[in-house]
């Protein structure tokens, strides 16, 4: 009975199957020449199964790795390599990228620090705010008092603002924004630091809010 042999693995099969019993290489995907085109020269060894595989060309390694018969950590040499190495650490690790993967966050310096050097200063300015209005109120007058609750509201709401604003930029930078919302809204010393903490960045904004908090009390009565 004719046979023939894969030239991934070496193994004879049976003329009439269409793919390798053992390493499940397509024969009509196979290259029919070691010499019809760079990817193709059959420069590299790979270790599956106990065994030493090769010389092949890349062309067949893109097709096991899509078997998944080669994987990131799969050993490999060819002429020129000291010992073997993971298929992830040498030239062929990009067979192993995934075409949906996420490209990383921008570098910090690419960030827009903008709105959360105004939030490290929100206390004085809010305060400033809420003074200004108070002016238009008889101190004595029962519209005060109500006053003192629209005062609260418009410090967390020009807070809220600016957290949320702040994160959305983080967000789209591809920054991790997990939780950092709810901090915003309710606990914006918290918020600095772990933003700080997560673009690894200094401390100085957040350092710069307890400051004008102090500063505001010491100031503000509202």
């Amino acid at each position: 009975m004719s046979s023939k042999k894969c030239p991934n693995c070496q193994l004879v099969n049976f003329a009439h199957v269409t793919v390798c019993k053992r390493c499940q290489l397509s024969f009509s995907d196979s290259p029919t020449s070691q010499t019809t085109g760079e990817s193709n020269v059959a420069t590299w060894y790979f270790y599956q199964v106990r065994e030493r595989i090769g010389p092949v060309g890349e062309e067949i390694l893109v097709q096991q790795a899509k078997l998944g018969n080669i994987t990131g950590e799969t050993l490999v040499w060819q002429d020129g390599m000291l010992d073997w190495k993971p298929v992830g650490q040498t030239s062929l690790a990009r067979l192993f990228r995934s075409p949906n993967s996420v490209p990383p966050p921008l570098a910090r310096a690419t960030v827009d620090d903008t709105l959360v050097w105004v939030l490290a200063f929100a206390p004085i300015l809010s305060g400033i705010a809420v003074t200004f209005l108070l002016t238009l109120f008889d101190p004595a007058s029962d519209k005060a008092g109500r006053f003192f609750v629209f005062a609260l509201l418009l410090r967390v709401g020009f807070n809220s603002v600016l957290c949320i604003s702040d994160v959305e930029r983080l967000k789209k930078a591809g920054h991790n924004t997990k939780d950092l919302i709810l901090m915003g809204l309710f606990l914006v010393p918290v918020y600095l630091f772990v933003r700080a903490s997560r673009l690894k960045q200094d401390y100085s904004y957040a350092i710069v809010w307890l400051v004008s908090f102090v500063i505001s009390l010491g100031i503000f009565h509202v």
